[in-house]
């Protein structure tokens, strides 16, 4: 995604301290607080992303805005970090893109669903003032220009289709490989990567892309399953410091004593027994 919204949401300025603080981005655990900053900002309601076999659950995959759309009242326009979407658009990006063939869009979603997931109204309220600061307060008839519209899988082709050049006459061809051994990022399924912290493992461990988010999909799965070891090099683990409690809502710090990497433990209020 290149939309002037993704590109502000995913500035270090704005994701680096959400990352440092929870350890996950925007579509893998924040969708919740960026959609509410998004309310905060310019109103609406929320909207959900949801499998069908959750239909019925206490549930969701995502969390967007959703705001009438003036060019026609009979439909809705649907806004999170990658910028708007109409709801047919948005549900062909995560059919295709983010591979959930049987996505369904609950709009308004029914708010049972939000039980168990990442929601910090401090942090929203920052950022619904970080999103005026930067667009200012936008017209709905000009949110596609401003924020940046989503693109379907038909318009990213086009759009790589059209980067395509005709090779110099002298230009050796080249075949690009990927690595096998990376572990591509549940955020922006890419698969940047970084020296590891600890240099003296630095050639053979490494940070999966640090833009978006260092904990990727498979990286939590692991971690969720197993919480006694480090999800990425099975090291020992230790708690960093105090639980720190607000809310309801508990995080821990926790490192590895291997390889030296950082996150924090969420830990939500989940039921209530008498003494």
């Amino acid at each position: 995604m290149n939309t002037p919204l993704y590109r502000f949401a995913h500035s270090r300025r704005i994701i680096t301290p959400f990352v440092e603080h929870y350890g996950c981005g925007w579509f893998d655990g924040g969708c919740f607080i960026f959609a509410r900053a998004l309310q905060l900002w310019l109103g609406g309601r929320l909207a959900v992303i949801v499998r069908r076999e959750l239909l019925y659950e206490q549930a969701f995959d995502h969390v967007v805005l959703s705001l009438p759309d003036s060019n026609d009242s009979q439909k809705f326009l649907y806004v999170d970090a990658d910028g708007v979407a109409t709801g047919e658009e948005l549900l062909e990006c995560w059919r295709t893109h983010n591979r959930l063939p049987n996505a369904t869009l609950e709009d308004p979603a029914d708010r049972v669903r939000f039980v168990g997931h990442l929601e910090k109204e401090s942090w929203a309220s920052w950022l619904a003032e970080e999103l005026k600061t930067r667009f200012g307060m936008p017209k709905r008839l000009d949110l596609h220009y401003v924020l940046g519209r989503t693109q379907t899988q038909e318009q990213r082709m086009k759009n790589y289709m059209s980067l395509a050049v005709t090779p110099s006459r002298n230009a050796k061809p080249r075949t690009a490989k990927r690595d096998p051994n990376l572990d591509q990022c549940g955020t922006c399924d890419n698969a940047r990567v970084v020296p590891h912290p600890d240099q003296d493992k630095a050639e053979s461990l490494v940070i999966p892309c640090p833009d978006c988010s260092q904990i990727t999909r498979p990286i939590r799965r692991k971690y969720l399953a197993d919480p006694t070891a480090c999800p990425w090099c099975g090291g020992a683990i230790q708690a960093d410091a105090a639980p720190d409690v607000d809310e309801g809502v508990v995080t821990q710090e926790i490192d590895c004593t291997e390889c030296n990497r950082r996150w924090f433990d969420l830990y939500r209020l989940a039921d209530m027994r008498p003494l």
